[in-house]
């Protein structure tokens, strides 16, 4: 395990190998492994994505009643000790996560690019 800390962020790579993050490589199409960026707590909260996780994914140029509906949504579920999980596109995903943080519940944003590209 190859860890590095900068700026209270530690980034590390995992594969199949580790027991603790098997739950994201179980997709057939899933990668040979993943760059993971965050601080100690993002990483225990992707450990509890199977339990807790809800995935919300949607489109890059929401309307007004989309965003509205997501947000009351989000609302509805913030006691439910959820994380929520997007891919911090412009739009729906980008707007789950930042609701969530207004509900202070955790969000996790996973980048189909990698860390280093926008």
């Amino acid at each position: 395990m190859h860890w590095f800390t900068a700026m209270n962020k530690i980034t590390q790579i995992i594969d199949h190998s580790y027991s603790d993050f098997k739950h994201l490589f179980e997709h057939p199409e899933s990668p040979e492994h993943l760059h993971v960026q965050g601080s100690e707590q993002a990483f225990d909260l992707l450990k509890q994505i199977p339990q807790r996780g809800l995935g919300i994914v949607g489109t890059r140029s929401p309307t007004t009643r989309g965003i509205y509906f997501l947000q009351q949504m989000l609302e509805s579920l913030k006691e439910q000790n959820l994380v929520i999980i997007s891919g911090f596109a412009r739009g729906i995903d980008y707007m789950a996560h930042a609701t969530a943080l207004d509900h202070m519940l955790p969000t996790v944003a996973i980048l189909g690019s990698g860390l280093e590209y926008e």
